[in-house]
């Protein structure tokens, strides 16, 4: 699409997919795109789908999950990392409790696609949504179920992850804003209104001190869910996204 007049000026025709995070990587003529689910979860797929950027060709799929058939692994989203070489994306699945890495293989002009961070292991579920630090040293996660927010190490090897620290957030912790100078992050707890993910508030963090300080339940006291959350520009960071 053209951004200054908002015109479509090209549809990209992805079959039997259920498209939800989107990348493009344009110095290697792709665009990645995951394959959630139907809107009543009752079809999950555990697939991204690579395209060829400058024809719109759907090049092939690569599977993030470890079962030999379908399994509801359900990635929903997909995030480029921040100064890498050779370059490699972040894959989450929701329903899979797991993230995965893809990485770029000059070659074969494919990608490799790795397991590599599986939430269950410290009790927590449905990961959701991926943000960098504004030196990109660090990766947070938030995930759903019980609700939280994780801080991962990944300056010496972006496929190794060290986690430093899991916070607990609500149930259902979601999107998250991050303010321009880097010291505080806002989590927004609600995932559609789901049973034990959709508390309300949201979690302000600090993430000098690596501590949750504060809940915000002006929303929640008025019985309501917030489905997103950004900062106004004068103050909002995008953390990659």
């Amino acid at each position: 699409g053209e951004v200054s007049t908002d015109r479509v000026t090209k549809m990209i025709n992805v079959p039997d997919t259920y498209p939800q995070g989107v990348i493009i990587m344009s110095d290697i003529n792709r665009i990645l795109v995951t394959s959630s689910s139907s809107r009543d979860f009752s079809d999950r797929h555990d697939f991204f789908t690579v395209v060829e950027l400058d024809t719109g060709k759907v090049i092939n799929t690569h599977k993030v999950s470890s079962s030999s058939s379908s399994s509801p692994a359900t990635p929903s989203g997909v995030f480029r990392t921040p100064n890498h070489l050779p370059p490699s994306a972040y894959i989450s699945n929701m329903f899979g409790d797991d993230l995965w890495f893809a990485t770029w293989d000059p070659k074969k002009l494919d990608f490799n696609v790795s397991r590599i961070l599986n939430f269950r292991s410290f009790s927590h579920r449905t990961p959701l949504n991926l943000y960098f630090g504004i030196d990109t040293k660090k990766l947070y996660i938030t995930t759903a179920n019980p609700g939280g927010f994780h801080i991962l190490d990944i300056s010496s090897n972006p496929k190794k992850p060290t986690l430093k620290k899991s916070l607990r957030t609500a149930e259902g912790a979601n999107n998250a804003a991050f303010t321009n100078d880097g010291r505080y992050s806002f989590v927004q707890n609600s995932l559609m209104n789901l049973p034990k993910m959709s508390d309300g508030s949201i979690t302000v963090i600090d993430l000098k001190s690596e501590k949750v300080i504060g809940s915000i339940t002006t929303l929640k006291k008025l019985g309501l869910n917030p489905t997103s959350i950004i900062l106004l520009p004068k103050w909002n960071y995008s953390a990659q996204h």
